[in-house]
């Protein structure tokens, strides 16, 4: 399969693992370049699209990536921005989920609300706005946890999503659902508007 390789569970696994009773499931590797993104193969086999499928699905589950078809669709950001202002868990200038583990906490033990960048500001669990969803008023994840994150040099329509993550390649494939990207971090095809928890947009704060 090219850039592709297999091997079982076992040739990685330790004693104890090799000796468990079950089936052992494959694990799947693909070649990496130097900044240890998987590069995508040249060729699109049948095999290798099950594999590219089954990766988006764990990039929805584990990242929570959403496109059209895959992923929980009400985290999909049609402009493609996912700015703290346009998100479902924003109440002024707070957010009703997010708590600010950087403060202290107060007597009660608990942490501050997160104040949030409404318009460069976002965190890997943005929801579109929804009258009909309400929020609990209970922030109960760290910001650290949630990876909040303020936007450096970006400017509307050029905040967060696929389109302004540094893993992101065009895709070698022919185009299909709108998947015009390879993303390096999750080895599969994305759409423009899609965002996830890893995305790799430049935040104030970081080092590089």
């Amino acid at each position: 399969m090219g850039s592709v390789r297999e091997d079982l569970q076992a040739a990685f696994a330790d004693k104890k693992d090799r000796d468990a009773p079950g089936p052992r499931r494959p694990v799947v590797d693909y070649h990496r370049d130097k900044n240890g993104m998987f590069i995508q193969p040249a060729a699109l086999t049948p095999k290798l699209a099950i594999q590219v499928d089954h990766n988006r699905m764990r990039a929805s589950k584990k990242g929570q990536y959403a496109d059209e078809f895959c992923g929980d669709t009400h985290t999909l950001d049609d402009k493609g921005d996912y700015n703290c202002g346009r998100c479902n868990q924003r109440h002024g200038n707070i957010c009703l989920l997010v708590y600010d583990d950087d403060k202290e906490e107060d007597s009660s033990g608990n942490y501050p609300f997160l104040a949030i960048n409404l318009l460069y500001g976002s965190c890997g669990l943005w929801e579109r706005i929804d009258a009909g969803d309400p929020e609990l008023r209970g922030p109960r994840i760290p910001a650290s946890v949630a990876n909040y994150g303020v936007r450096k040099g970006g400017s509307p329509r050029h905040v967060f999503g696929c389109h302004e993550c540094w893993k992101k390649k065009p895709t070698l494939w022919k185009v299909v659902d709108g998947r015009v990207y390879w993303c390096g971090d999750w080895a599969t095809t994305v759409q423009h508007n899609s965002c996830c928890t890893t995305n790799g947009a430049p935040t104030v704060g970081d080092k590089s």
